[in-house]
């Protein structure tokens, strides 16, 4: 799953950012040994772990039953630990990852062994043109300014295939955490028809993919806050200065966090939606 709405820097021309690693990513793969890092699709799997993991190889394979007839190439971006893609590979796919996360980096060629680039999106250069780009929630983190021109350079001709969720409220601008996480569908579209990329199939999976953070919601309260007012009074008695600082960050980082996981919220803001592209030529 993705978090909050963590752009992805390096636009066209500008200086390359350092990469590094997504320590909540690494969590639900290490602790909660999840072999997929998105949203699921929901059908009427209990709200649990295993209920999860369900949910979310359903999602896996519901992308995967939208690929195009006569696609080879496939490049995933934000490729997680290589679940999905080792699953394209099983359809006959040949299958590249790209992320610019290392620990998904060794994570992925360990477990597929498939080449990866370990880069941002927009400052891949593919050597190859691919029959299709694959983005499951990946797309929510590159600059619009960039994201197109990007997916023309590594499939021209091809198709694009993203599942994510958009900001669909324009009255909710700088309201919160949860309003800047994700692209607003309005200007997403606009950029697309200016682009010349042709929407070939939609759908709306928003009301499938809530309980993901249902659960999310109920990890944060059950678990999270109350080990958090553990560590907080253990450190109080003899670090106060130190306990008095780690619960204004940390009181902070999780209030944020419980607003992007709320499924009201969501409901409210945003649009969950996979789509698929056919991207024009140079």
């Amino acid at each position: 799953m993705a978090g909050g709405s963590k752009r992805m820097f390096g636009l066209l021309g500008k200086k390359r950012r350092r990469v590094k690693t997504n320590t909540m990513l690494r969590f639900l793969h290490e602790v909660l040994e999840l072999e997929h890092l998105h949203y699921g699709l929901w059908e009427d799997e209990e709200r649990n772990i295993a209920g999860l993991a369900r949910a979310q190889q359903r999602y896996a394979d519901e992308l995967v039953s939208w690929i195009p007839e006569g696609v080879h190439s496939i490049v995933d971006v934000g490729a997680g630990v290589g679940t999905t893609s080792r699953l394209l590979t099983e359809r006959g796919y040949s299958v590249e990852g790209l992320s610019p996360d290392p620990y998904q980096r060794d994570v992925f060629t360990r477990r597929t062994g498939l080449p990866f680039h370990l880069t941002r999106f927009q400052e891949f250069r593919p050597e190859r043109p691919y029959d299709l780009i694959l983005m499951s929630e990946s797309a929510q983190y590159i600059w619009l300014d960039s994201y197109f021109p990007c997916v023309q350079r590594v499939a021209p001709g091809g198709h694009l295939l993203l599942a994510d969720y958009f900001i669909v409220d324009g009255d909710c601008a700088g309201k919160g955490p949860a309003a800047k996480s994700g692209h607003r569908l309005e200007e997403f579209d606009r950029k697309a028809g200016d682009s010349g990329f042709e929407l070939i199939r939609e759908t709306d999976i928003t009301e499938a993919t809530l309980p993901t953070l249902e659960l999310a919601s109920k990890w944060i309260k059950n678990y999270v806050e109350p080990s958090l007012s553990i560590l907080g009074d253990s450190l109080d008695g003899r670090y106060p200065r130190v306990a008095r600082l780690v619960s204004k960050k940390v009181g902070a980082e999780f209030e944020k966090n419980r607003e992007i996981v709320d499924p009201e919220l969501f409901r409210k803001l945003k649009r969950y939606l996979i789509r698929l592209y056919r991207v024009p030529k140079h």
